[in-house]
């Protein structure tokens, strides 16, 4: 690693501008090759400022005719890491509440010659970085520059994973009721949902592990059961963890009344698609005073098929493409919903299939009984095969239609609306399952799967902060999460010796980093640092 000026002439004037570089040297194949870790901009600026002279007392004299790489031999690079994701992240965890969340929770706790809180966060961190074991996350965090200055050894994970799971749920009460300055309103609808998470081998002692209905069509394997609540703002809540065999309405029974006792929230929502919600668990809620929004599976149910939908009142526009109304049968009520370009799209696909259908009638009409998009518009009739004009017109009432059925006050337009968040939660499960990598889990302690549960939950939450707080910056607009954590992986800090001191060089954010910055007022670290003895000592 060394020192390089770069040299470019004025175009109007001729005279030179030199700019300073720190430089690497690598092999690719058998050639040597050379990149640029980081620009420290001009060199008259930056002998101007001052930073150039704390650099390295080799470096004071320079001059214009000085080729600083040939003082490579003086160098001695001791550290190069990552730090702009911990920057970044450090500052969302402790704005968050975070650390303060996990201290009160965690005060009857022993601890010996670690801190649990900064364990958590470089676990919480690895998730959303590096999705890996916990001794892959040990020499992952090797390569991260830490800015508390704590030492975190592989055992201290495994530890902070039971201090985690046995004060989880006091840490989610801490963070609402410490940071209800993030909520629009009294949280007052609730997104619940559960999926599957599968073991590896036997899973845990204890009987958290268990075979039953899996969701990820893994039915050789030992699973648990993983809740998530989000508020009507995609705000995580609480998570919990069941043993796999927990069917749905007793996973809604023990949450609705947590949710009460736990948050004082005594007027909840449940929101679920047709998936989720059957009979049984709706008259559970029912039967514990709850309120419900649930999608209906339109052609399974005989009041929506024959009722519901035959309905001919007019629909309410409440927002591009959802159009809602009311429909009342006996003592339930639905709320149809119609989305117009849902319905052109419905009904040009099914154009286009029965056109195709009465060209291929004439030509072996037998072949197409296997076809289900012909299926349905067929009318067998012994041998013969014809098309069934009353089922195609059936068809069209299901165009662009969706239909939810609730027990609650909330008009057509507040229960649609409701039901569209819904997303949240399935983006939360895609993310904890896929991004976090949750599955499968090879750990063989209950408190430590509850612990690594627990902090794909915190990583859930730190992204949904980092998403929120990213939202509406134009300078990052249609960037994906992941390209945007890219941008800050590529910010390092490079340590090294000149002159016989030690220096500490961070790398310049581009447009994009710089954005991400500036949305969460984090600050950037100095780009040059002279390091005292005892600075030197705490990294080594």
């Amino acid at each position: 690693m060394f020192f390089k000026i770069l040299t470019f002439p004025r175009k109007k004037n001729g005279s030179l501008r030199q700019y300073l570089q720190l430089v690497e040297t690598y092999r690719e194949g058998k050639k040597v090759k050379q990149r640029i870790l980081l620009s420290l901009g001009r060199v008259d600026e930056l002998r101007a400022s001052g930073e150039l002279d704390r650099m390295a007392n080799a470096l004071v004299r320079l001059t214009e005719r000085e080729k600083i790489v040939d003082l490579a031999k003086e160098l001695a690079a001791t550290s190069n890491k990552v730090f702009g994701p911990v920057a970044v992240f450090r500052h969302l965890w402790k704005k968050r509440g975070m650390p303060k969340a996990i201290a009160d929770a965690v005060q009857k706790e022993t601890f010996f010659g670690y801190d649990a809180e900064a364990a958590i966060f470089r676990m919480v961190l690895g998730r959303l970085l590096n999705p890996k074991s916990k001794l892959m996350t040990h020499r992952w965090a090797e390569t991260i520059f830490w800015d508390d200055g704590e030492v975190v050894d592989l055992q201290h994970y495994y530890r902070a994973l039971g201090v985690l799971a046995r004060n989880v749920g006091r840490i989610e009460e801490n963070l609402y009721f410490g940071g209800r300055d993030l909520f629009t309103a009294p949280p007052d609808l609730l997104f619940f949902d559960t999926t599957s998470v599968y073991f590896e081998g036997e899973g845990p002692t204890g009987g958290l592990g268990q075979y039953y209905y899996s969701k990820d069509n893994r039915p050789d394997r030992k699973q648990m059961i993983v809740g998530v609540v989000l508020t009507r703002d995609g705000i995580p809540l609480a998570h919990h963890v069941f043993p796999g065999n927990t069917p749905d309405a007793t996973a809604f029974s023990v949450v609705i009344e947590q949710m009460r006792n736990r948050f004082g929230i005594q007027r909840v929502i449940l929101v679920g698609d047709r998936g989720m919600f059957n009979a049984t668990i709706i008259r559970r809620i029912e039967e514990l005073k709850m309120e419900y929004i649930a999608g209906v599976k339109m052609r399974t149910v005989v009041d929506v098929k024959e009722i519901v939908l035959a309905d001919r009142s007019p629909f309410e526009t409440v927002a591009q493409n959802l159009s809602v109304k009311n429909v009342v049968v006996g003592e339930k009520r639905y709320v149809v919903c119609h989305n117009e370009e849902e319905a052109k799209r419905a009904k040009a696909v099914r154009e286009a299939v029965v056109a195709e259908l009465r060209e291929k009638l004439s030509n072996g009409p037998k072949r197409l009984i296997g076809n289900s998009a012909y299926r349905k518009y067929v009318a067998v009739e012994k041998e013969a095969l014809s098309l069934d004009e009353s089922k195609i017109a059936s068809e069209a009432k299901y165009d662009g239609k969706y239909v939810l059925l609730t027990n609650t006050a909330l008009s057509a337009k507040e229960t649609a609306l409701a039901y569209k968040a819904l997303w949240q939660v399935e983006r939360a499960f895609r993310e904890i399952k896929s991004t976090f990598e949750i599955q499968p889990v090879y750990l063989s302690r209950e408190d430590h799967v509850r612990g690594h549960v627990a902090i794909c939950f915190l990583a859930f939450c730190l992204q949904t902060a980092f998403r929120k707080g990213t939202r509406d910056v134009k300078e990052i607009e249609g960037h994906s999460f992941e390209s945007l954590l890219q941008s800050l992986k590529e910010l390092r800090m490079v340590e090294f010796t000149a002159g016989g001191k030690s220096y500490r060089v961070r790398m310049e954010p581009d447009k994009i980093a710089t954005a991400i910055f500036r949305a969460f007022g984090t600050p950037i670290p100095r780009r040059v640092t002279m390091l005292e003895p005892e600075q030197e000592a705490a990294q080594a």
